[in-house]
């Protein structure tokens, strides 16, 4: 998936977006108190799931439970088997998949009926036009090119499966932790003026923010959601990588040999004062300030140096690094900064209790799965 698939997909996202938060949220002008954590969850895995399998299985309430609990088994389940010794996994491991097998059950048995009829419509007509287009329409034909036997329905189910599995509970993880590290800054009420602004001011230009252009020129939102990728670190050491051959050389007299395995320390990086000022304070204009107030000609001219949710760089690695950057990460940014700027227009939040304290387990930092806000809807 690439930044010129977007286009295809803002409309739709722009639609289920709205329509999920009528349905999660609700429409209530009074405060209602709802879980953060499952509430903004709720709202990804709709989006994530319409791009998916497309309409009308994409609104299941079903499928979206199950496959929701899935991911949260298969990345939790792995956390707590970490805390195991190697040798002891193998005893360990299949107790801890239970939970997710459960789920996956549920969800084959969900997507093999929808799976099935789209492979009848394939093997009669082909890419036809009228054909949905959709990751799952996507996948059947990559699959085609492999030969029959891989047009199985439950092999492209449990295909979808493990797909969903980084989509769903990554992004509820960013997106998520975008909006409580937002709505609990200490400097929020000028934050949220902010991005109102600007939020309002795309919008009134393109009539909406139902375009991937429209959504491109949310700056203050991108900043916002890169901020706190930046703070709320999803692990504390990241992008592992085995050295399969020889010795490496990795400067100043030093190799590794053969066998080992290397970490990024990615959450040190992301708090070290020599990449960032004031490195532990959340600040959600931090990637768009100095680009404030520049003229047409000085913006274009600029516009390489922006540092956007989707650019990795030496300081910057949540979603990777070079030719293994996540390739998921355009329509990742693209989800939360729609539903972002959802939230911004039409809800007021307030965090209830005190601030979010992290905990991690061992290289996993546990989410804040118990998080509460009071909600209204505005006028």
């Amino acid at each position: 998936m690439s930044k010129k698939d977007m286009n295809l997909f803002a409309s739709d996202m722009d639609e289920e977006i709205d329509l999920a938060f009528r349905e999660v949220w609700g429409t209530s002008k009074d405060w209602t108190v709802i879980n953060g954590w499952d509430g903004c969850g709720r709202i990804i895995a709709r989006a994530a799931e319409r791009m998916m399998i497309g309409l009308p299985m994409g609104r299941n309430e079903e499928l979206l439970d199950a496959s929701r609990l899935y991911a949260n088994s298969v990345l939790l389940g792995g956390a707590v088997m970490n805390c195991f010794p190697p040798l002891l996994r193998k005893l360990i491991g299949p107790v801890i998949a239970l939970r997710a097998k459960f789920y996956q059950r549920r969800c084959v048995n969900l997507l093999v009926p929808i799976i099935d009829g789209r492979l009848r419509i394939w093997n009669e007509d082909g890419d036809a036009d009228g054909a949905p287009d959709d990751f799952l329409q996507w996948l059947i034909a990559t699959c085609d090119k492999d030969g029959p036997h891989q047009l199985d329905a439950t092999r492209i189910a449990n295909r979808l499966i493990a797909l969903m599995t980084p989509l769903i509970f990554a992004v509820c993880y960013v997106f998520a932790h975008s909006v409580l590290d937002l709505y609990g800054a200490k400097d929020r009420n000028d934050f949220i003026s902010g991005l109102e602004a600007e939020c309002k001011r795309v919008s009134t230009l393109h009539n909406g923010l139902s375009t991937a252009e429209a959504v491109d020129e949310l700056y203050r939102v991108d900043s916002t959601i890169r901020e706190s990728m930046r703070t709320s670190d999803v692990t504390v050491v990241n992008l592992y990588r085995d050295v399969i051959s020889g010795h490496l050389d990795i400067g100043n007299g030093l190799s590794v040999p053969r066998g080992v395995r290397m970490a990024f320390p990615t959450q040190n990086i992301h708090l070290d004062p020599d990449n960032y000022e004031n490195p532990r304070q959340f600040d959600a204009f931090r990637f768009s300030r100095k680009f404030e107030g520049l003229n047409d000609n000085d913006r274009r001219r600029m516009s390489s140096e922006r540092e956007l949710i989707t650019t990795p760089t030496l300081s910057f690695l949540p979603l990777g690094y070079g030719r293994h950057a996540c390739p998921g990460r355009w329509f990742a940014a693209q989800t939360m900064k729609q539903a972002l700027a959802y939230i911004i227009m039409n809800y007021d939040i307030e965090l209830i209790g005190r601030s979010i304290q992290r905990q991690a387990l061992l290289n996993t930092m546990v989410p804040p799965v118990g998080v509460k806000m009071r909600i209204r809807r505005r006028a």
